[in-house]
């Protein structure tokens, strides 16, 4: 099996699964876009020469730039925007 193999199954196949391909799976218009876009800039990704190879060696967190959640920009620049962070900060702190 091929790691394009193993990310379609990941995608369109985990979709088909639950009979949901014709609104989720893959990037396509009318499509659901729930979408995690990464950077591999780190060192320990480095050097990037096939990047399904990289993303399936390892990714983390630390690489997420940006999520759209049905298109809807939810995490930029690594921050999350749909909460105010120094306030969830002071919340956990108080407990």
């Amino acid at each position: 099996m091929t790691l394009e193999d193993l990310l379609r199954m990941a995608t369109l196949g985990g979709a088909e699964a639950l009979g949901l391909e014709g609104q989720l799976g893959s990037l396509e218009s009318g499509k659901r876009a729930d979408i995690v876009i990464v950077s591999p800039r780190h060192p320990d990704m480095q050097p990037v020469y096939d990047p399904v190879f990289t993303a399936a060696r390892g990714l983390s967190g630390r690489n997420v730039e940006a999520v759209l959640v049905e298109g809807r920009l939810v995490v930029a620049g690594g921050a999350v925007t749909t909460l105010d962070e120094p306030e969830l900060h002071a919340r956990v702190a108080e407990r």
